[in-house]
């Protein structure tokens, strides 16, 4: 049986309930074109629904015989009327069980009739334009304020569409890919699966493209579509609600005690939470980096938060800090002319500053100095765990447009000596993470090299001739920056920091 509706049906209302504002209503909305049919109670309601399919059941929550929570749960259990809008007139503060806010709408007492009629006028000619969309087989484009996503999407399963929903929002783009008329995958940016469509349902304007055809992407999502679009509203719903409990985006996050310290036998997602805060401090950040919807995410963060495990860093003084700039201009410039870069100071560039260390957890303590420095961006690879002194990447640390810095693990074992010189070609700097004399092979190797720069790095404030690196304090690492920096525009080079 084709239970697509028709546009009579679609323009059938069913009006529920014997008080006299609602009953006055039958008028005015046949005088705009509706068919009005009244019913005074609950039964009468479910058997005059069953029999004509309408497009949308207007009912009282003061309603007899069947209560409206119960009547909109009947009528959604069957097949054809499973996707019925409904539109609720009770008191402020009634609460419908069931209650459906990508479908469903409430109005209270007492209510403007001009409002309400405008309001049933736009959700039938949403859902119209919704579904000539999806009736289209070649590539369609339009406009979220016209026609709602999670409508689209409702059409798309319906017709059982496959194809690509392009979306934009001023400098966003997402995308949603259907099979069969189920959203398999989403993206929004870094963001995929049903953490993206959470995120895109809250998009109210934006312009759409949909593309048909078989998607090539992996299948990370395995709900029907209604059930994604129920529960990502419901989060988003929850979420709203509580803003005022949770951090806010703009703000960044630190562990107040040790790692080492937490509590054993925490949550697999808790434990993400606490690994990537250590790279990603600022809450917008962190929740793109982690796993889980924004709602669980954010709920997590305020139990850490109450617990005393995490605290927010003042707004104010992260602000200063980014402010200042981790290398001027000219500092950068010389820089780049030692590099030999002096016919491409305005093209993009790179240089390496090569890490030395003689454990991987010297690395990761590297790193972690590098926490809520926005500059600064760590390799994917690194993030899952460094268990050995490998060579390669640790991440990218943006100076200016034009020039940034690829930390870079040079392993000082002696097998790795006949590669030295190649990799300390554009080198910015060396750093070495080991005490003075833990790298005996390497530090005999740049005693034959004076003209490349190098100091001690580490967070033990008594190493001797040691830059103490700190978690989290910028001023140091310019401080790092700034030495190889110095080096280059006073064209000399000490062999170790003062």
């Amino acid at each position: 049986m084709n239970t697509t509706p028709t546009k009579a049906t679609q323009r059938r209302i069913l009006v529920v309930g014997n008080a006299a504002d609602v009953v006055a209503l039958a008028t005015p909305l046949q005088g705009q074109g509706f068919s009005v049919q009244l019913c005074s109670d609950g039964p009468q309601a479910l058997e005059s629904a069953l029999r004509y399919a309408p497009g949308l059941m207007l009912v009282d929550t003061g309603l007899v015989g069947v209560s409206p929570d119960r009547l909109s749960h009947i009528l959604r259990s069957t097949p054809r009327l499973k996707d019925l809008p409904f539109l609720f007139i009770g008191k402020d503060g009634d609460r419908v069980d069931g209650f459906q806010r990508h479908r469903d709408l409430f109005l209270a007492r007492p209510f403007n009739p001009e409002q309400l009629i405008h309001e049933i006028s736009t959700s039938f000619a949403r859902r119209e334009r919704a579904r000539q969309v999806g009736l289209q087989e070649k590539q369609i484009e339009g406009n979220l304020s016209q026609i709602a996503l999670t409508d689209l999407l409702q059409i798309f399963a319906l017709n059982r569409k496959s194809g690509m929903l392009s979306l934009a929002r001023r400098s966003e783009q997402g995308a949603l890919y259907l099979n069969d008329g189920m959203v398999v995958n989403a993206r929004l940016g870094r963001v995929e699966g049903e953490k993206a469509v959470y995120r895109l349902l809250l998009w109210q304007e934006g312009k759409f493209w949909f593309f048909p055809g078989q998607p090539e992407v992996e299948n990370r999502i395995a709900v029907q579509t209604d059930h994604l679009i129920m529960e990502g509203l419901r989060q988003n719903d929850e979420m709203a609600a509580l803003a005022a409990t949770f951090p806010p985006l703009d703000v960044q996050l630190t562990l107040k005690i040790p790692r080492e310290r937490l509590p054993q036998g925490l949550r697999p997602i808790t434990q993400e939470v606490l690994q990537k805060l250590e790279y990603f401090p600022g809450v917008a950040e962190l929740l793109d980096q982690c796993s889980a919807p924004d709602y669980e995410l954010l709920q997590i963060l305020k139990t850490l938060i109450d617990k005393g495990v995490v605290e927010e860093r003042r707004t104010e003084d992260v602000k200063a800090q980014q402010r200042q700039v981790l290398l001027t201009t000219t500092q950068i410039i010389a820089a780049r002319e030692r590099l030999g870069d002096h016919d491409t100071l305005m093209e993009q560039g790179t240089a390496k500053l090569l890490l030395l260390a003689s454990n991987p957890e010297q690395l990761r303590r590297f790193v972690q100095a590098l926490q809520g420095v926005h500059e600064f961006a760590p390799d994917a690879a690194f993030l899952s765990g460094v268990q050995e002194l490998a060579l390669g990447d640790l991440g990218l640390l943006t100076l200016s447009e034009t020039f940034a810095l690829r930390l870079f693990c040079l392993p000082a074992a002696p097998p790795m000596a006949p590669l030295w010189p190649v990799f300390l070609r554009r080198s910015f700097g060396i750093v070495l993470l080991a005490p003075n004399g833990a790298l005996p092979e390497f530090e005999a190797f740049l005693a034959t090299r004076p003209g490349d720069p190098f100091v001690y790095a580490g967070n033990d404030p008594s190493a001797a001739n040691t830059l103490v690196l700190p978690r989290g304090d910028r001023s140091a690492l310019r401080n790092l920056l700034a030495f190889f920096a110095d080096r280059a525009q006073a064209k000399v080079t000490p062999r170790e920091l003062p």
